[in-house]
Parts: structure tokens; sequence; C-alpha cells
């Protein structure tokens, strides 16, 4: 299985108050277990970003996450500054499956947005998890988790 993340708020928080590429701001921060889960999933799947900041391109990306720890694990970077559109749009997801050379089932989309990263993704085939550790979204009718651990076999809700 192929796993795309989304990154703010997802993987990494977004502060803001901070402009620019985040490996430029004062302080990078993880999302709680994210590193953990990253490492976890990584001995076994391929992970992805999938992305729609527009202060980063690709290699701005890579040293907030190489900054944060977790460059390591992520194999490649969907951006918007790369591909021209956003999530939810379907030419990006039409990218992410053509350069990954792989089914739309292949994938699970593990996000913050209902919208952006769950919908968009069971809309175009793949799989998709709400990462919603606040619990705003009980009732979205989809897979939904409170901690990212839980992505994880030993976690209790891999997919």
């Amino acid at each position: 299985m192929i796993y795309l993340f989304d990154w703010g708020n997802t993987l990494m928080k977004d502060d803001p108050g901070e402009k620019g590429p985040m490996h430029l701001w004062s302080k990078v921060e993880l999302c709680p277990n994210a590193g953990p889960m990253l490492e976890a999933l990584s001995r076994c799947h391929a992970l992805y970003l999938a992305t729609n900041a527009e202060d980063s391109d690709e290699a701005d990306i890579r040293k907030a996450l190489n900054r944060a720890g977790i460059g390591i694990f992520i194999k490649g970077i969907f951006c918007f500054r790369s591909l021209g559109v956003k999530k939810p749009s379907p030419e990006f997801f039409t990218a992410v499956v053509r350069e990954l050379g792989c089914s739309p089932a292949d994938l699970t989309m593990v996000g913050d947005d209902p919208e952006k990263d769950v919908l968009w993704a069971l809309q175009n085939g793949a799989r998709a998890v709400l990462y919603d550790p606040a619990g705003r979204h009980r009732h979205g009718g989809f897979a939904r988790i409170g901690d990212l651990m839980e992505l994880c076999p030993d976690g209790g809700a891999a997919i």
C-alpha cells in the first residue's frame, strides 16, 4: 500500500504567525506521534506527501521534513508548486497516480481536511483516513483517527 500524507497539521504543525517556507521558520514542530508512525509504516509501505502549500517547492518541503527528522521516511513529494494544481482537483490526483504508476485503489490518503484530503481521495477511487485529533468531524461517515499511531498495525486501526 502507498500512503499519501497531507503536510500541514497532519505531519507538521502549521504556525499562522510564520510566513514563507517552513524550513526557514524559527521553530518547526511535528504533530503528535508523526515521527514514530512514519518510522513504523515506512518498514512496509511507501510514504509520500501531497500538499497544497504555496510558499514551498519540493526542495523547501524536503528541508522542513529533514529539519523535523522525518524526511528519511518520505519517498516523494507532490506539491502545488510542482503540479500547478491543488487538492481537491482531479488533475492533482491524476498526476499522483501517473507518477507512482499505480491504481487509485493502491493509495490511502491521510489528512486533516474532510474535503481536500478525505472526500477528494474517496471520489478518485482511493482509500482515505481523516486525522481528527480534536474530534471535530465525528459524523463524516468516513474512517477517522484521533492519533496517528492508529494507522500502525500495533496502533489499532491499520487499513
